[in-house]
This record gives structure tokens, C-alpha cells and sequence, in this order.
């Protein structure tokens, strides 16, 4: 039996400050080596890049941007998990990244399919907007129960249904706090990014950490009784 606590948007957020007012720094260096990563990248391919921002490649640069959001995923994982450490209360070392290692093709198809059903969705909006929050978790899910793909997919978005509207709250006010963040020249981004790692890993523990208690003990008492 899943544990039907209701979730406190308000409270998860507020532990997500301050899980990253003491941690930003430690995902300072991971940001500033992605962001030089993705520069470079940006750079060696300058002329290229341009080209696309012409208007008549608009549907060449949405596709291009669709196709690095995905490569980026891995990375984006690798965070998230750091996040859900963080929220577990257990040290934070930068050689844990490596852990998902051996996840990055999967991530990658999950990442695609994800993002495939996200955009088949938008042509109506609120499906598209549904799906995106309901799958949010299955990466994470995929890596910290070695799980498959599809049994993350599925775990995922029947928990997370039960979870809709809190989950929402969060996510739009992640968003505006990120969207904000530009108008600081990306100042911000050194706070903000971390929190939204934060935020989704106290998220995931709220949810399936306590629903597995939940059931452990559901277990515990059942065994008991039977004997």
C-alpha cells in the first residue's frame, strides 16, 4: 500500500532553500565546467549556430535545441541525484556523479521519449504540460531503484497523478524563480540552479522515500499479524 499523504508544496520549497543555502557551493563547480563546456561547444561551432538563427531555420534550431536539451539530460540527471542526497542528508562528493554512468543510454531513451510524448502533447497544452510533470521523476527513479525505463515511466507518472496540483505549484514557481534569474545577467542562476536540484530531490524523497516506508511498515505489520 502507497502512503496517501498529502504533499505541502510551501513546506518541500522551503527545505529546498535550505538545503541550498548550504550546499550551492558545492554545485558551483558543476555549473561553471557545463556552462564553459557548453560555450566551447557554442564556439567551435559559431558560424553554423548563426546560420540557424535565421528565421527560415527556425524548425532546424528548435530540432537542434530539442536534440542538445536531451545529450544534456544525463548531466541534468547526475544533478538531480546530487539533489536527492542532499535531501537524504548523506555527504555529497563529487566522484558520486560517476554512479550514472552506466544509465546514460538509457537516460537518453527516456530522455527522448519523454520529450516526444511531452511535445505530442502540446498541441493541446494542458496534456503536454501534464505529462511533463508526471514523468519528471522517472530518470531519477530509473537510477535510484535500478529500475527499467518503462517501470520508472509508470511508477512515476501513477505516483506522481496522485500528486498533481502540489507538484505543479512547485514547478511554476521553479520556473519563475529561473525565468527571473535572466534579468540578473544569470547572477542568480549561482542560487537558483541549485535550488531546483534541491527542491526536485526533497520532492522525490517526500514522495517515494516515505511511500516505501510506508509500505515497509504496511509489510512489517501484515508479517506480524500472520504470525
Amino acid at each position: 500500500m502507497q502512503s496517501d499523504k498529502k504533499l505541502n508544496a510551501v513546506a518541500i520549497l522551503k527545505q529546498g532553500f535550505v538545503l541550498t543555502k548550504v550546499n550551492y557551493r558545492f554545485f558551483l563547480p558543476l555549473f561553471v565546467v557545463t556552462f564553459v563546456a557548453m560555450y566551447l561547444a557554442i564556439s567551435l561551432n559559431r558560424d553554423a549556430f548563426l546560420a540557424l538563427i535565421e528565421p527560415e531555420n527556425e524548425m532546424k534550431l528548435q530540432i537542434l535545441m530539442m536534440v542538445l536539451g536531451i545529450l544534456f539530460t544525463p548531466i541534468e540527471v547526475a544533478f538531480m541525484m546530487i539533489g536527492l542526497r542532499a535531501a537524504r542528508h548523506q555527504p555529497l562528493h563529487y566522484g558520486d556523479i560517476k554512479s550514472i554512468a552506466a544509465y546514460i543510454p538509457k537516460i537518453i531513451i527516456l530522455a527522448t521519449l519523454i520529450s516526444f510524448i511531452v511535445q505530442l502533447g502540446m498541441y493541446v497544452i494542458i496534456p503536454g504540460l501534464l505529462f511533463a510533470i508526471i514523468f519528471s521523476m522517472a530518470q531519477m527513479l530509473m537510477c535510484d531503484r535500478h529500475i527499467s525505463l518503462i517501470a520508472a515511466l509508470q511508477l512515476s507518472a501513477r505516483t506522481l497523478i496522485k500528486h498533481l496540483m502540489p507538484c505543479l505549484a512547485i514547478y511554476i514557481v521553479l520556473g519563475m524563480l529561473l525565468v527571473l534569474s535572466i534579468f540578473t545577467f544569470g547572477l542568480a542562476y549561482i542560487f537558483t540552479a541549485p535550488l531546483y536540484y534541491n527542491v526536485k530531490g526533497e520532492l522525490y524523497r517526500q514522495i517515494f522515500d516515505d511511500e516505501t516506508s510506508a509500505k515497509d511498515s504496511d509489510e512489517t505489520h501484515a508479517n506480524g499479524f500472520e504470525a
